[in-house]
């Protein structure tokens, strides 16, 4: 399956609206989607970790929005 996936994601990066298309084609897959869509989160709180640093601003992540 993985095979699979990987060829329709890839494909999905090729046309216009990649990032539409890619989330699209991830949507009969749950698991993968599932995955995608944490990393992606924790990616985006990484960067603002990293900016909010760069800015010299302190900050102190409360919650579940705490990456791992």
């Amino acid at each position: 399956m993985l095979n699979f996936v990987s060829a329709a994601t890839e494909r999905a990066l090729d046309g216009r609206r990649p990032f539409r298309v890619f989330k699209d084609a991830l949507f009969d897959y749950p698991p993968v989607r599932e995955r995608w869509f944490r990393f992606h989160h924790e990616r985006v709180l990484e960067e603002v970790r990293l900016w909010l640093e760069t800015e010299g601003v302190d900050f102190e992540w409360t919650g579940c929005e705490r990456p791992a």
